[in-house]
C-alpha cells in the first residue's frame, strides 16, 4: 500500500476515533450528572472534559494526517495514546467494562497510530523515508 493510501487510512482512523471519543465524553458527563454534587462529580466532570480535549485534537489532526504531516501525526498519536492507556489500565484491564466497548476505541487507536507510522515511514517528504538498503 502507497504511503498516501496509508495516510489516508490512518486520517480516517483517527477521524473515526474522535468522533467515538466524543460520543464517550457525552455519556461520561451524563454519568457526571447523576453524581452527588462534590469532588467526585466534578472529577467525572473533568474525565469528560478531557476525553472531548483528546477527541477534537485528534479530529482536527486529520487534515494533517491526510497530508502525511509527521506533525499531525504525533499529535494525534500522542492524543489519542494519553487518552486510551489510562482506559484499558484502568477500565478494561480490571473487567469494568465489557465488549465491544472495551475492543473497539483501542482497536481503531491501534490501527491509526500503525498505519499513520507506516505512512511517514514509506513517504519520501516526510524526512523519515526509509529505503530498502539494509542497515547494520
Amino acid at each position: 500500500m502507497s504511503a498516501k493510501n496509508l495516510a489516508r487510512a490512518a486520517a480516517i482512523l483517527f477521524g473515526l476515533w474522535g468522533v467515538l471519543h466524543v460520543a464517550a465524553a457525552w455519556q461520561v458527563a451524563n454519568l457526571a450528572g447523576t453524581l452527588e454534587a462534590g469532588a467526585i462529580r466534578g472529577r467525572v466532570s473533568q474525565v469528560a472534559f478531557f476525553l472531548l480535549e483528546f477527541a477534537l485534537l485528534s479530529m482536527a489532526c486529520v487534515p494533517s494526517i491526510w497530508r502525511i504531516s509527521p506533525g499531525g501525526y504525533l499529535v494525534a498519536a500522542a492524543a489519542t495514546t494519553a487518552a486510551d492507556i489510562p482506559f484499558v489500565l484502568f477500565l478494561v484491564i480490571p473487567g469494568h467494562v465489557g465488549l465491544p466497548t472495551s475492543v473497539i476505541g483501542p482497536s481503531i487507536w491501534i490501527a491509526a497510530v500503525v498505519l499513520g507510522a507506516l505512512a511517514l515511514r514509506r513517504s519520501p517528504n516526510t524526512g523519515v523515508y526509509v529505503t530498502g538498503a539494509r542497515r547494520g
